[in-house]
C-alpha cells in the first residue's frame, strides 16, 4: 500500500510543508522527486515556498523555484513569499524571486508592501534591490505611513538617504499628522534629523494632537536633538492641544539639562495649563528636587495654586519628596 503524501492533518499541515518549515532539504527533495503537490496550501493560507521564505532555507527555495511553484500566491492575510523574505532581510531569496519577475507591488490586508518590511526592518541591500526594481517609493501604508517614515521612525539611516535620492518625499505625514521629522525626534535617531533639517524639513509642524518634534524630542530625554532644534529657531513656548507646554514635558520626565537649556533661551515658566499646574508644580510631583531649585532660583511663584486649590509645597507634602519640602521651607 503506498503512502498519501499528499494528506494533511487537520491544520492543514502536509508533510513537504512540515520538511520545509524546518529546513530538512534532503527530505523535500525526496518528496518532490516523488512529484507531491508543492503548491498545496494550509488552513491559513500558507505554502511550502512560504515557509522556506520565512525561515530563510535558500536551497529549498530554490529546489521549489525551479519546480514551477507559484510565487505570487498569496496567504490568507494577503502575504506573499517576497514579503516573508523582505520582512526576515532573507537577501538571497529575495535576489531569486526578483529573478523571477516575482510582484512587487502587491500589498497585504494591513497595506504592506515588501518595501515597507524592508524598509522598517532596516534591510539596506533588499531595499536597493526593490528600488532598482523600479517600486513605488512614495506608497503609503493605509494608515498614511510612508517609507520615508518607516526608516526616520526605525533610526535607518543608509536605508533614508537611498530613498531622498530616488526623490521620495520627507514631507509627508500619516493619519495622525506625524511627520518624518517628528517620528525621528521622537526616536531619538540625531543622524536623521540633521538629515532632514539639511533637506529643509518643516521642524515647527505639530501632530494632530498638537506635538511638535521639538516636544517628542523633549519628552524623551534627546538632549542633542533638542539643542539642534532649539539652535534652528523652533517655537519653544508652543502648546499642544492638552495646554502643555515643552517646559512642563522636561519637568515631569525630569530631564535637569533640558530645563536649563528652556530657561537659559527664555521660555515661559510661569504658564499654566488647563488644569491649572505650572511647571514647579509638574516637578514637585515627579519629585525633580534639582528643577523645583532652578525653577525658584529663576523667580516663579511657587505659591500659586492649581485649579483645585493646591499648591507646589501641598504636592511635595503629600507625595512626600522631603527634599524638595525643605527648598520650600528655606
Amino acid at each position: 500500500m503506498e503512502t498519501d503524501l499528499d494528506k494533511c492533518n487537520d491544520d492543514g499541515q502536509s508533510p513537504l510543508i512540515f520538511a520545509c518549515s524546518h529546513g530538512l532539504t534532503d527530505i523535500v527533495r525526496m518528496l518532490l522527486e516523488k512529484d507531491v503537490d508543492y503548491n498545496k496550501f494550509n488552513n491559513d493560507g500558507w505554502s511550502p515556498v512560504m515557509f522556506a521564505c520565512d525561515k530563510g532555507q535558500t536551497e529549498i527555495v530554490k529546489m521549489l523555484l525551479d519546480r514551477g511553484v507559484d510565487y505570487n500566491k498569496c496567504n490568507n492575510d494577503g502575504w506573499s513569499p517576497v514579503m516573508f523574505a523582505c520582512d526576515k532581510g532573507q537577501q538571497k531569496i529575495v535576489k531569486m524571486l526578483l529573478k523571477k519577475k516575482t510582484d512587487i507591488k502587491q500589498c497585504n490586508k494591513l497595506g504592506w508592501s515588501p518595501l515597507m518590511y524592508a524598509c522598517k526592518g532596516g534591510h539596506t541591500k533588499i531595499v536597493r534591490m526593490l528600488l532598482d526594481k523600479g517600486v513605488d517609493y512614495n506608497q503609503c501604508y493605509k494608515d498614511g505611513w510612508s517609507h520615508v517614515m518607516f526608516a526616520c521612525s526605525n533610526g535607518h539611516t543608509a536605508i533614508l538617504r537611498m530613498l531622498l535620492d530616488k526623490g521620495a518625499s520627507y514631507v509627508t505625514c500619516n493619519e495622525t499628522g506625524e511627520s518624518p521629522v517628528l517620528c525621528a525626534c521622537k526616536g531619538g535617531h540625531t543622524d536623521i534629523v540633521k538629515l532632514l533639517l539639511h533637506k529643509g524639513a518643516d521642524y515647527d509642524k505639530c501632530n494632530n494632537d498638537g506635538w511638535s518634534p521639538l516636544m517628542d524630542a523633549i519628552n524623551s530625554g534627546h538632549i542633542e536633538i533638542v539643542r539642534m532644534l532649539l539652535d534652528r529657531g523652533e517655537d519653544y513656548n508652543k502648546y499642544n492641544n492638552d495646554g502643555l507646554l515643552h517646559l512642563m514635558f522636561a519637568c515631569d520626565k525630569g530631564h535637569t539639562e533640558i530645563v536649563n537649556m528652556l530657561l537659559d533661551r527664555g521660555v515661559d515658566c510661569y504658564t499654566c495649563n488647563i488644569d491649572g499646574f505650572s511647571p514647579v508644580v509638574v516637578a514637585c510631583c515627579g519629585g525633580h528636587t534639582d528643577i523645583v531649585k532652578l525653577l525658584i532660583d529663576r523667580g516663579v511663584d511657587y505659591n500659586k495654586y492649581n485649579n483645585d486649590g493646591w499648591s507646589p509645597v501641598m504636592f511635595a507634602c503629600y507625595i512626600g519628596h522631603k527634599e524638595i519640602v525643605r527648598l520650600f521651607l528655606d
